[in-house]
Order: structure tokens, then sequence, then C-alpha cells
């Protein structure tokens, strides 16, 4: 099996010296949030810079702030340990016109022991990693010539996780290059002063008296209760809850807003199934240990929705509503001589939660077919097992015959799944159209 990771989010010591250049770079200097992405069925990072250059020869010297971020695999996300009390180097990078390399020359070395350790995969639980990476992208200005954003590629080298022991629970010699956006996230003095540090997300403080920087980070775990019927948009095998933060002093209300997709402007957000109204997404705050709808500003035009709060904490996106699978008129289908027709209805409406939780466990289904048969593949099924379980408690039958054609489709074999795959042929009429006409059968209207 080829295992690709992403450690490119903490860096502690550069490499060489880089040589002196024309004067005048681009201005870098200031704190930014590091948002790493290297396909969620691999890993994705969060992490935060504060960059100081010298403007007569581009070399950048960088330091890592109080917060050392986050590691999202695709069934959690890991917070990384709170090693980072006082600023330590981080090493040393060079502009060169709109380009910008860090280090100036070779790799950053990345040496991070968790507090607690984590299961990798279902590799082994990971107690360290150490890592090389280098950091070769574009500077984007804004309309005054100011640098606002660094984007490009992250090139990894070796890397390494260990056990507890100190053993080495599985080597690299080279992963895959990641894709890196690094957006300023200082909160300056000032009126209704707005910051972006992740893509599609921004935050304005009505006020801001004593300057400082803000912060945007996906979680996996959510600090308070979600309402029953909410379904939490996420990514892979969790849910998102985004906790926002700022070390800026700040009076009056703060606007946090979410754009969203909808490429061919139909009102519905794109990639949702059953599809989601624009009209239908809800922002919730948690406050006091409960998650509460406080939606706003909803902007159709933009594609953007916006929640408005007299506090920070953990926010999250997402809809209440429950759809009849059947489609739009509430039936389903029937096969007459193998081909569909319409005329079979579900049992009762099923909520998107419900249909994420199947796609999810089909995902995870997906993965463990790629897995010599043992415990890694054990544990991803149960995984799978689990997610169904949930979506069979809001309707049994649609969960089990979406399961099962999973399985179908996956040509999944080996252990409960498939029996239970087998058994449940009986409950579909429709199981012998092949898998992409058998979806468009159940459910037409479906992007």
């Amino acid at each position: 099996m080829k295992t690709r990771t992403a450690f490119a989010f903490l860096v502690v010591l550069g490499a060489g010296s880089p040589a002196i250049i024309r004067a005048d770079e681009t201005d870098v200097s200031g704190s930014w949030q590091v948002n790493i992405d290297c396909g969620m069925d691999v890993a994705t990072a969060t992490s935060f810079l504060h960059i100081e250059e010298d403007l007569a020869s581009g070399l950048l010297t960088t330091s890592i702030p109080a917060d050392c971020g986050t590691l999202a695999l695709p069934d959690q996300i890991v917070k990384l340990p709170e090693t980072c009390d006082t600023p330590k180097l981080a090493g040393d990078g060079q502009v060169r016109g709109s380009a910008v390399d860090m280090p100036a020359t070779g790799f950053f070395t990345s040496d991070i022991v968790f507090d607690e350790p984590f299961q990798f995969y279902e590799i082994c639980p990971v107690a360290r990693i150490i890592s090389r990476h280098h950091y070769e992208g574009t500077i984007v200005e804004d309309e005054t010539g100011a640098g606002v954003r660094l984007v490009g590629k992250v090139l990894n080298g070796p890397v390494e996780m260990l056990r507890s022991d100190g053993s080495i629970c599985l080597a690299l010699p080279h992963v895959d290059d990641c894709t890196f956006d690094m957006r300023r996230n200082d909160v300056p003095v000032g009126q209704d002063v707005t910051v972006g540090p992740r893509e599609n997300v921004s935050v304005t403080f009505s006020r801001v008296t004593a300057s400082g920087t803000a912060a945007v980070t996906p979680l996996s775990e959510a600090d308070g209760a979600v309402p029953a019927n909410f379904s939490v948009f996420g990514t892979g095998d969790v849910d998102i809850f985004y906790d926002v933060s700022t070390s800026a002093t700040t009076e009056g209300p703060i606007t946090t807003c979410f754009a969203y997709p909808d490429r061919d402007n139909d009102a519905a957000v794109d990639r949702t199934f059953p599809a989601l109204h624009e009209n239908d997404l809800a922002v919730l705050h948690e406050e006091n240990g409960v998650f509460v709808d406080r939606t706003a500003v909803r902007d159709p035009a933009g594609n953007v929705i916006c929640a408005v709060t007299t506090s920070l904490s953990q926010l999250t996106l997402g809809d209440s509503t429950d759809m009849d699978l059947c489609g739009m008129s509430g039936v389903g289908p029937k096969c007459v001589d193998g081909r569909c027709t319409r005329g079979w209805c579900a049992d009762q409406p099923v909520s998107r939660r419900a249909i994420r939780h199947i796609e999810r466990g089909c995902a995870l289904v997906a993965m463990a077919s790629t897995v010599p048969k043992g415990k890694g593949r054990n544990r991803l099924t149960r995984r799978a097992q689990k997610l169904w379980g949930k979506a069979s408690r809001a309707n049994l039958r649609v969960a089990n015959l979406l399961s099962s054609r999973c399985l179908e489709s996956l040509r999944f074999e080996g252990g409960v799944l498939h029996e239970r795959a087998r058994m449940l042929r009986a409950d579909d009429p429709c199981w012998s159209v092949p898998w992409p006409e058998w979806f468009d059968c159940y459910w037409p209207e479906h992007p």
C-alpha cells in the first residue's frame, strides 16, 4: 500500500544562508495563518507563522506563535501539542520579486512530540513525527501592492513517525507535494476591521481597541451540544467545527461569514445530496455548551451566509432540513424488465446527516478494500458499520440499500459487511441495475 501524508505545519530550524539580492522586495512582514492541503484522503493542516522581512535584501526571519495548529486526517482532526508558549526560531527565507522560498535553500526540519499519541489511519499510534519540507510560492498583492497572500507548493522530504517507545511506526523516504495558502491574520486597531485567515471565511470586528491576530481553525470535536436534527457540514469522515478566536481586544458585534459553492447558480449548494437549497443553510454558534442558530445575513448573489455574535467560540455550517429521498414528488423507483420506473416510496424522510454517514462509511470501505486483511481493515469496516448504524436509525431501509449497494459497487468481500450486503439484496427491486443507473433511478433529481 502506498501511504502518503503531509507534515508541513511546524518548522523549527532553517538551513543555509541566502544570498543578498536586489532591494525593495514586496513586504510580507506580519502574522499569517498557514492552510495546507494534501487532499482530504491524505491530510490537511492548519498552522500559524510570524514573518519579519528585511526589505533591502528580501531576507525573511520566521517564528512560530503560541498556537501550533492542527493536523486533519480523514477520520479525525488532531490538535498539535501546546509546546509553542514562546516564539521559537523557525528559520529563514527569501523573497525574490514575487517569489518566496522558505527556507531559501534546502528544507526545514520539523520534530513534533504529541501530548497524547494519535492513531494514524489504521497503521499505528503516533507519538512523534520528524519531517522535512520546503515552501515554494508566489506573493499575491492587493491593489495597493501589499502582499496579502502567499500561495504555492509544499515540497516534502523524508518523514518518520514514531511510537511512544521510540520505535519507528512508519518511515517514508518521500511523500507527495502539497499546496499551501497563507493568509494574513493581523487584526489592526480600527472600526469594521475584516480579516480572512482561511479561504471562504471572513471575520469582521465592529471595533478593535488593541491589535492582535485572528484564527479560524477547523476542529472535529464540538464544544457543545448540536441540535439533534442539524446536519453539520464536514469532509472525509468528520464533521467540521470552526474555532474562531482573536488575541485582539474588541468591542461590539462580530460578523463571521462563510462562502458556499453554487457554480451553476441554481440556488442549491454544490455537491450536496439531496440538493440543499441555499435558504436552508444555517450558521450555529456555541454558547454555554449549546449550539445556537445565529444566522443573520444571507447573500444569495454572492453565495455567502453570515452569523452575528457578541463573543467568539466554535461555529459550524449546515442545515436542519429533512428530505424525502425519493425525490421532489416523493415517489421512488420500480423496476420493470430491468428498467427503472417511478412508483416505490421510501418509508420516511431522511436527513442529509444520515446520507453523509452512509457516504463516509462507503469511503471507509473503499479505503479498507486497499488494505490487506487484518486489524487495519477490520478497524475501517467497524467504523463504517458505526456510521451506517447511525444512518439506519433514521431510515433502516434506505440505509440498508445505500450501504449494501456501496459494498456491491466496490466489490468488497469479507466479513460481516459482505454477508450483510448479500442478504439485503432481496430488499432492492432494482439491484441488478448497474450502479450509476441505480442511483439515478432512485433519485433522478440529485445533482
